[in-house]
């Protein structure tokens, strides 16, 4: 089940990203991290698909993901952008 925002994330929620683009044809990658801070000086991937279930391993640490908007193959064409962090709990 999906985590509305502003409640808490337990082990076991999935977490979803929705990438909507302006030409249906584009795409993007994700990028799940975890770090022990919100900042996100130290990172660990985690993920890369649209939706992530929150592991007994990211107890007490932040989550976040990171798209990146690509053409159809595959190409950059814009600049990634990164969820807002939650914390497991």
């Amino acid at each position: 089940m999906p985590v509305a925002p502003d409640s808490p994330v337990l082990v076991g929620n999935t977490l979803q990203v929705t990438f909507k683009a302006s030409d249906p044809l584009n795409q993007a990658t994700y990028q799940w991290e975890k770090s022990s801070s919100s900042a996100f000086l130290s990172t660990a991937p985690i993920g890369t698909a649209s939706t992530y279930v929150v592991q007994s391993a990211d107890l007490n640490f932040w989550i976040r993901v990171i798209v990146t908007p690509t053409d159809p193959t595959g190409v950059l064409i814009g600049s990634p952008v990164s969820s807002p962090p939650v914390y497991v709990n």
